[in-house]
C-alpha cells in the first residue's frame, strides 16, 4: 500500500488519539493543537511533502513516522515532568 495524503491524515489522527488516551492515563491534559503541530515539525510534514506514492514499508517513510512520534512523546513527557 502506497502512501497518500488521506492515509496520512489517518495515520496523524490515530498518533494523535494515542496522546489524547496518554493524557488520560497520565491525568494530564494535551493540547492536541500542540501536539499535531509537533507530529507534523517533527516528521509528517516532510512525509506529506517527499514521500507521499512510496510503500508504507519504505525505510524512510517508517522511519520519518517513527521518529515523528518519538519525539513528540520526549516533549509529552517532558512536559508531563516539568508540571509535577
Amino acid at each position: 500500500m502506497k502512501l497518500d495524503q488521506v492515509s496520512l491524515e489517518e495515520y496523524l489522527n490515530l498518533f494523535l488519539s494515542f496522546f489524547l488516551d496518554l493524557g488520560k492515563v497520565a491525568s494530564t491534559s494535551v493540547d492536541m493543537t500542540k501536539a499535531r503541530s509537533k507530529l507534523i515539525e517533527y516528521g509528517f510534514a516532510n512525509l506529506a511533502h517527499q514521500h507521499i506514492g512510496r510503500l508504507y514499508t519504505d525505510p524512510d517513510v517508517e522511519s520519518l513516522m517513527t521518529l515523528a512520534f518519538e519525539r513528540t512523546l520526549k516533549d509529552f513527557h517532558a512536559e508531563v515532568l516539568s508540571a509535577e
